[in-house]
């Protein structure tokens, strides 16, 4: 639940969310040439978050802001690029 994704022009990266009581630091990417999903490599990820917001760079994925833990939430004023 409240991940993002942006679309690459070739893939599909998912980051982020939570469940009921875990806020995620990973993701997926989606390779439509493939019709296949990979995870997203831990090295230099952004901070676990959730109920943010990410766009394309058109080299990099940005995400800003949102949430930590979803069981006791806290405000994000952060943001991190990421480069898969």
């Amino acid at each position: 639940n409240h991940h993002t994704a942006v679309w690459t022009g070739s893939k599909m990266i998912v980051w982020g969310g939570s469940d009921s009581t875990i806020t995620l630091n990973s993701g997926a990417i989606y390779d439509r040439a493939n019709d296949s999903w990979s995870a997203t490599p831990s090295t230099d990820a952004p901070s676990a978050r959730w109920l943010h917001s990410a766009f394309w760079t058109g080299t990099k994925m940005l995400i800003w802001g949102g949430a930590t833990a979803a069981a006791a939430p806290s405000d994000i004023n952060t943001g991190s690029l990421y480069a898969p």
